[in-house]
């Protein structure tokens, strides 16, 4: 007996035994398997979002050219929709 009157096999009774051999838990499949899902679900929102935007973009745009004609036309012909179109400036090296 040890000391404080507790066996060394009542100590090992007493610690509890984890079930997995890793630290970091036990459902590392599951837990993969749901990023996975959450994943694809972020990118099928995101697609559907963009879609939509898109949509929603050439309406506004139908009823831009309409109230500004040529104006707008040659606007969205210098710029680009979603992303901005870069050009070299040319430069008065006088």
């Amino acid at each position: 007996m040890s000391p404080a009157g507790v066996s060394a096999i009542g100590v090992a009774a007493l610690t509890p035994v984890r079930a997995s051999a890793s630290p970091r838990g036990r459902s590392r499949q599951r837990t993969g398997v749901w990023l996975v899902t959450a994943n694809w679900f972020v990118f099928a929102t995101g697609c559907l979002v963009f879609a939509l935007l898109v949509i929603r973009c050439r309406t506004e745009e139908e009823k831009l050219i309409e109230r500004f004609g040529d104006e707008y036309r040659a606007y969205a012909q210098r710029t680009g929709r979603f992303v901005p179109r870069f050009r070299t400036v040319a430069r008065d090296t006088t």
